[in-house]
């Protein structure tokens, strides 16, 4: 018979948090009044995110007659009177959510204030208007509680700021940190943008085993276990390579594996020391689409050494020598500044240090949008930008311009979000290179 292990004494009421049992309490009466704090669903009719592009653009006090049922998470609450505020927001999208007693009636309405705390996820449904102020929100005719926080959040302002915390309790992170999130979304992007890329360059994606009867890797230590059921040792994978390997055995010489894994028929592939003449060759003909070098044959001694190597001035090429040649502190301190250097481009549009763009530092903007504008250097392009955000009732807040012979780069922040047909207009717009919301 196999013994169960007993579990934990439950945690006295005494040592339970004001908060969390003020929530348990608020569980405990819904439960009473026969509402389930954890229903199965909620009849939702469309997305925060589709919502918002489809009336992103009401002008303010704009009543569409349209109702919709939508779902997210409180993250802001204002109560009292006879109107309730809520913002709501559902992956990394939010509304506004009004609550009338007009409208509501007034036990509904006592219900939100009495009922509703931070974190709560709950449903609603009422008709698409802008507030006076131009806010896009739902005035609510009929809510419910879709999953009971018994937990409260980290403080709004300050956030979730341990950085153990904030890797064990990764979900806690993403709920208070919009960078956390964006994040998330950015790391989904570069890979999905890379798997699309190498699969037109005629690469073919395969996947070798996590747990392997023989380890591979050098000599790094493996990560050991035991497979009961097969009653076998297994190590944990330190690197593909000898499945790899194993590809090129079986006849798949003329495939693309990974990095053109094809020593058999290709001499100028050096897995160890790359050649940069030929890595040179793989990126101008298309069969890489870019790299990171940060070690050569030679490297500048001190600063203000001139610099040379095959691979300068070639797209998508990062080059980042060691000055005074190269040492572990060097290479840790590469790999923080590049990295950091890609991430502010990507979320903030700061191209500071760039050479193929021009170089732009820009200060943080709180409660704006972010929008970059990658054109040709002519006349006209900014106008024309400026024509059409005024078109959609959106108004810059500020404008950073930089320009070189070639290209100009403009990072505009306005005080709305666009919408998905503001930002194709904007994409349309002549001379256009590049547009992309950051934020």
């Amino acid at each position: 018979m196999t013994e169960h292990p007993t579990p934990p004494p439950a945690q006295p009421e005494s040592d339970v948090p004001e908060q969390i049992r003020i929530r348990r309490e608020k569980l405990d009466k819904l439960r009473e009044r026969g509402v389930d704090p954890f229903p199965v669903g909620y009849p939702r009719t469309a997305t925060v995110g589709e919502v918002r592009a489809e009336y992103g653009d009401l002008a303010p006090d704009t009543q569409t007659g349209q109702r919709v049922g939508v779902t997210g998470r409180v993250v802001l609450s204002r109560t009292g009177g006879k109107l309730c505020f809520a913002t709501l927001r559902e992956g990394d999208h939010e509304i506004q959510a009004m609550f009338s007693l007009d409208r509501l009636g007034e036990e509904a309405l006592n219900d939100w204030k009495t009922d509703i705390d931070l974190g709560d996820h709950v449903g609603v449904t009422g008709e698409v208007i802008a507030s006076r102020r131009g806010e896009l929100s739902i005035m609510v005719e009929d809510w419910a509680i879709t999953a009971k926080c018994l937990r409260p959040l980290p403080d709004k302002h300050k956030g979730l700021i341990d950085p153990e915390a904030r890797v064990r309790q990764r979900y806690i992170d993403l709920i208070v940190n919009p960078e956390s999130r964006r994040m998330l979304y950015t790391r989904s992007d570069l890979v999905s943008t890379m798997r699309n890329s190498l699969n037109t360059r005629g690469y073919t994606e395969v996947e070798t085993p996590m747990l392997q009867p023989i380890h591979g890797g050098a000599n790094a230590r493996p990560f050991e276990t035991h497979i009961n059921a097969y009653d076998m040792k297994l190590f944990m994978r330190i690197a593909p390579e000898l499945y790899l390997k194993r590809l090129i055995v079986g006849g798949q010489q003329d495939s693309n594996w990974g990095v053109r894994l094809n020593p058999v028929d290709r001499p100028d592939f050096r897995p160890e020391v790359v050649d940069l003449e030929a890595l040179k060759n793989f990126i101008v003909n298309g069969q890489l689409s870019g790299a990171a070098i940060d070690v050569y044959p030679w490297e500048p001694e001190k600063n203000g050494d001139k610099f040379q190597t095959p691979l300068q001035n070639i797209p998508n090429v990062i080059l980042t020598p060691h000055i005074g040649g190269s040492t572990e502190e060097a290479q840790q301190n590469i790999g923080e500044d590049v990295s950091m250097k890609l991430f502010n481009f990507l979320e903030k549009g700061i191209t500071h240090g760039s050479h193929t763009v021009p170089a732009l530092s820009l200060p943080p903007q709180e409660g704006a949008h972010r929008i970059l504008h990658i054109h040709n250097n002519v006349p006209g392009v900014l106008s024309e930008i400026n024509t059409q955000l005024s078109k959609h009732n959106i108004n810059i807040l500020a404008q950073y311009l930089k320009t070189n012979d070639d290209i100009g780069y403009v990072v505009l922040d306005v005080d709305k979000k666009l919408s998905s047909q503001a930002l194709q207009l904007l994409k349309e717009v002549k001379h256009t290179l590049k547009t992309r919301l950051l934020y």
